[in-house]
């Protein structure tokens, strides 16, 4: 009997235990209730916003994602570039392999607008290494020995001008670009992506062109004109590969700058630094020995009796002449003094 009376006692604390957990569920379910129902908006409104919200953020998590994944092709495109790139301007003993211009339009752009702006950021160390006179015409050759049997060509100019940095820039802009556009090449020269050009800073002082040295050889010019107060510096380098363009079996790197320096208030120098460095076949740098290009020879000569000596007469013989006509095709006749009066008032 007392086990019975015990259980029975047990089942009715069971019971009123779970009375009091259902009371309570009821009172905050009745409580939940009444709030929803005093609520502004209605309760279905909010959860149909709520998945409204949800939509849109499963939308932005997609364009995320989507931008991740062309984010991340353009960072290996770009990886990939920089990978390739030797060094931006000559230096001294040191090896040269290939710059390329990928082919995804997002990197291809950023290759051509970084390209320029490395050239131009290495203005100041290609005039170190150029090593002008203070003043005077200059319209020369150097041909480096740079050791191991490799040799480059750096053409020099100097004109000073009687004119204001403005004028001088205002005669000879279109010359400089008709130079660095190929207008007078003997060689066939393409256009090349206009439409990226155009979305880069400043496009109308960019350009981008393929010129055909031969069925082997071309080269990928990219050119960028960068003004400031006193100084304006047109730059231009070539890459190794277009991977949009028919492959090059063999190489030159090729840089140009064209510098214009205030020097007084009617007074403007340009120099100019026309770089040719050794020649790359089927990837293998070529002994100067053997570059019968810069010698302008059908074969290369005996390489028993060419010393360095004979090799720069030889270089300068065939690129002299060409240095003197880019020389005339610089020169401004010097202002007069009305001139220098009238361009006073126009400043004023």
């Amino acid at each position: 009997m007392d086990d019975v009376a015990a259980s029975e006692r047990l089942r009715l604390r069971n019971r009123q235990k779970q009375k009091r957990h259902r009371d309570r569920h009821n009172a905050e379910r009745d409580a939940l209730l009444t709030e929803a129902t005093s609520t502004l908006v209605p309760w279905t409104a909010i959860a149909a916003a709520l998945a409204e919200e949800a939509l849109e953020a499963e939308a932005t998590r997609a364009a995320l994602n989507t931008h991740r994944e062309r984010l991340e092709k353009l960072s290996r495109s770009l990886a990939s570039m920089v990978s390739t790139v030797a060094r931006g301007v000559p230096m001294h003993a040191e090896p040269w392999s290939s710059i390329a211009l990928v082919a995804e339009p997002s990197a291809r752009q950023l290759g051509l607008d970084w390209f320029t702006r490395h050239l131009h950021a290495n203005t100041e160390r290609m005039l170190q290494l150029s090593a002008f006179p203070c003043d005077g015409a200059v319209k020369d050759t150097i041909v480096r020995d740079c050791g191991n049997g490799i040799a480059d060509l750096l053409g020099r100019i100097q004109i000073e001008y009687g004119l204001s940095l403005e004028r001088a820039h205002a005669a000879l802009r279109g010359r400089i670009w008709a130079e660095l556009a190929g207008v007078n090449s003997a060689c066939a020269v393409e256009p090349l992506d206009t439409d990226l050009i155009a979305r880069i800073d400043h496009p109308s002082c960019m350009s981008y062109l393929r010129s055909a040295i031969s069925a082997d050889e071309s080269n990928f010019f990219v050119a960028r004109e960068v003004a400031t107060r006193d100084r304006i510096v047109f730059a231009q380098g070539n890459f190794t590969q277009d991977a949009l363009q028919p492959a090059n079996l063999q190489w030159r790197p090729r840089m140009y700058w064209y510098i214009l320096d205030r020097i007084g208030p009617h007074r403007t120098r340009l120099r100019a630094m026309l770089y040719n460095g050794p020649k790359i076949q089927a990837g293998t740098l070529v002994p100067w020995q053997r570059d019968t290009g810069l010698m302008n020879l059908a074969a290369a000569p005996d390489t028993d009796t060419l010393d360095f000596d004979t090799f720069r007469r030889l270089v300068r013989r065939h690129v002299q002449p060409i240095m003197d006509v880019d020389y005339a095709a610089l020169l401004l006749p010097e202002a007069s003094p009305d001139s220098i009066a009238n361009e006073r008032l126009d400043l004023a």
